[in-house]
């Protein structure tokens, strides 16, 4: 994982907003050097879960940027994954349990 003064505002705050959605349990701050990159969720992810991370600007938090909580500054402080001028987004899905011919979708 690397440390640069980028990480802040882009990769830092969108791990922990999406650890904070798949752990909820789990209190990080998002600008936290010590945050694993990857956790063990508390629950099995579904298609929908990955939309929800995939699609996510810091819903119910200060930093959302199209939120009616925080401030002008906490509201631009990072940079979502999910933005309003995002065109698509991509879920790939391997069902092992599917004939070879329906098991990856996109």
């Amino acid at each position: 994982k690397s440390q640069t003064q980028a990480d802040h505002y882009y990769n830092t705050p969108r791990v922990w907003y999406a650890q904070k959605m798949l752990n909820p349990e789990i209190d990080q701050d998002p600008e936290s050097r010590t945050m694993p990159f990857s956790r063990v969720p508390s629950h099995l992810i579904s298609v929908e879960d990955v939309a929800m991370v995939l699609s996510s600007h810091y819903q119910a938090t200060d930093f959302d940027p199209y939120g009616q909580t925080g401030t002008p500054e906490t509201r631009r402080r990072y940079r979502p994954i999910g933005m309003n001028r995002n065109q698509e987004m991509h879920i790939l899905q391997i069902r092992p349990n599917m004939p070879k011919s329906h098991a990856a979708i996109h």
